[in-house]
């Protein structure tokens, strides 16, 4: 009788094995980037020249189970080169993801930022933020189709601490493309809290930024064409010194072209002071700074709001993806802001991705 009970048991767990073993797949995910970041400030006197130039790397390891569910841990390391200490920098990653088709997409624990679709401009992630920040801490939603998407992440920046504010972030963008037509618009919300120090208070900035435009790419022998008008519209408060909000606002025009991976664009900044607290002083930092703002500071940084400002920025480079795991991006970027002041910037950086699913892709490839 035992005998027989175990010749019943012996094929369940073998079923058991290999519907187990076709649910739970083993995952991994490798990100390598160096990136070069110089900042020539020439006339333009409010920001400082600084060269930025390192080598990244996130490795993570996990389990995808069930087709959708994925668990993973691992690190992301940031060595600046130049630097006589050493220092390696790292922050540990360990997330959940859920992924639906690659529409629906949700993160949540500490992941990598290169998880992003990556659409915030320089009104909302500054060069300085690209460069260094690499993880999130917190969740992010995305949701995509052959029109266009929605990204929308939540960030606790900082702890609360004696010598450090609390802060809490929140990143969102959006853009759908209808025939020549297209709309989106992008956001970010800083909550600049306290610290234990009594000095510190509540600051509070959000800033949205609808657009529409006009795009020809499907008529004409280019990867891109488009022009798009925006309005930036800020809400800000200090509250160390009034309860009342003040609203620096301004527009912008944009023009995009790009052919063989060659592409131009331009920035056209009309309106007021966009960061009038950004040099106000701070305890911790000496100034609210780039902790308070994700606006680049070429968009004004006169503590009057309502005084005129205008701004350009022109960039051209060079685009270039190999499979899917390989990019390479090259540009010159200029500045000019305030009666013809200017500063300039060179950029390079070479990124690599691997992962089981560009595996899946090559291979589905080759089978047709």
């Amino acid at each position: 009788m035992k005998k027989r009970r175990l010749a019943l048991y012996i094929p369940i767990f073998l079923l058991s094995c290999s519907f187990a073993s076709a649910q739970v797949q083993f995952a991994y995910n490798v990100d390598f980037s160096t990136k070069l970041d110089n900042s020539e400030t020439d006339s333009y006197s409010k920001q400082n020249g600084r060269t930025l130039f390192g080598a990244f790397l996130s490795p993570s390891l996990g389990v995808e189970f069930l087709g959708e569910h994925t668990l993973q841990v691992g690190a992301t390391l940031q060595a600046n080169f130049g630097d006589k200490n050493k220092t390696l920098l790292y922050d540990w990653l360990f997330y959940y993801k859920f992924s639906r088709e690659d529409r629906h997409r949700v993160f949540v624990g500490s992941f990598g930022t290169d998880n992003s679709l990556k659409p915030y401009t320089d009104l909302s992630m500054t060069d300085n933020m690209r460069y260094s920040k690499h993880t999130f801490q917190g969740a992010m939603y995305q949701f995509r189709n052959d029109k266009g998407y929605t990204e929308v992440i939540f960030d606790w920046i900082g702890m609360m601490k004696s010598d450090q504010r609390e802060r809490i972030a929140l990143w969102s963008a959006s853009r759908y493309d209808l025939d020549w037509f297209h709309a989106g618009y992008e956001l970010y919300i800083n909550h600049y809290s306290v610290s234990y120090d009594a000095a510190t208070r509540v600051v509070d900035n959000v800033l949205l930024s609808p657009r529409i435009g006009i795009h020809f790419t499907k008529w004409l022998p280019l990867e891109a064409f488009e022009l798009s008008l925006g309005w930036i519209q800020t809400f800000q408060r200090d509250r160390i010194s009034s309860r009342d909000f003040i609203f620096p606002m301004g527009g912008y025009a944009d023009f995009r072209i790009a052919k063989w991976g060659v592409y131009i664009y331009n920035r056209f900044y009309y309106g007021g002071q966009l960061l009038p607290f950004y040099n106000r002083p701070d305890p911790h930092t000496g100034i609210y700074g780039e902790d308070l703002y994700f606006t680049e500071i070429y968009y004004g940084t006169d503590e009057n709001y309502r005084k005129t400002h205008i701004y350009d920025r022109l960039a051209a480079g060079w685009k270039y993806n190999i499979k899917d795991f390989l990019e390479f991006d090259l540009s010159l970027v200029f500045h000019i802001a305030e009666q013809g002041k200017w500063a300039w910037q060179q950029k390079a950086t070479v990124r690599f991705h691997f992962d089981q699913n560009i595996i899946k892709r090559w291979s589905s490839n080759k089978k047709k």
